[in-house]
């Protein structure tokens, strides 16, 4: 007989779906291996969550506070009392009374745990990995840069603090689609000051 899985659902908010392959993507890729997780990308929905409460064990978002997967978790929290909710911290925002909704906060770095989530109620998860499916260790690297930062294209990246390094610097990163102007701004700043520029590499042409 079949084991009968708890169902989860997963919500998230990305334009290109279809090229996510970091390691909270193959994080989800085992969670399939001992439970039903349905993906649901509010960016294909109009931004708006709407599903069956009652198919659900656990629901676990994608986002910073404030981001449209807050406010949508927000806006069903009321719905669901019964259903435990969780997110994926994404970003670093300021804790909103939102926060306090969840169950359970998963976050990327102890700085981060330290900086907005001392005063989060809830369970608090320190969970960051990647996809070593596609991101590899290369021992034998040769070393070209004496500074390398990857990000996108915006001020919360914090770009601008390499100006101030010496020695040969890149960043790698991706415009932002829906705020080019903020990303222009920032490339261009970052030219003038010497600071070599390169564009983002999808994750599947790592390999």
């Amino acid at each position: 007989m079949a084991k009968n899985k708890k169902k989860i659902l997963f919500v998230f908010d990305h334009r290109y779906s279809n090229l996510l392959r970091d390691g909270l993507w193959a994080a989800l890729k085992i969670l399939d291996e001992d439970f039903s997780v349905d993906r649901y990308n509010l960016y294909e929905e109009n931004y708006e969550l709407v599903f069956d409460f009652k198919k659900y064990d656990f629901i676990l978002g994608w986002g910073a506070f404030g981001s449209p997967v807050d406010n949508a978790m927000v806006s069903i929290k009321n719905q669901i009392k019964k259903i435990p909710l969780g997110l994926c911290l994404a970003g670093n925002a300021s804790p909103i009374p939102t926060a306090n909704i969840y169950d359970v906060i998963f976050y990327e770095t102890e700085w981060v745990k330290e900086h907005y989530l001392k005063n989060v109620k809830g369970n608090l998860i320190h969970a960051f990995g990647v996809n070593t499916d596609i991101y590899t260790k290369w021992d034998e690297a040769p070393i070209i840069w004496d500074w390398l930062s990857v990000g996108s294209f915006s001020y919360w990246k914090r770009h601008e603090r390499m100006i101030a390094k010496s020695g040969t610097k890149l960043i790698i990163g991706e415009i932002q689609r829906d705020n080019w102007q903020e990303s222009f701004d920032i490339i261009s700043d970052l030219l003038l000051a010497g600071v070599g520029i390169m564009d983002m590499v999808y994750p599947v042409k790592l390999r």
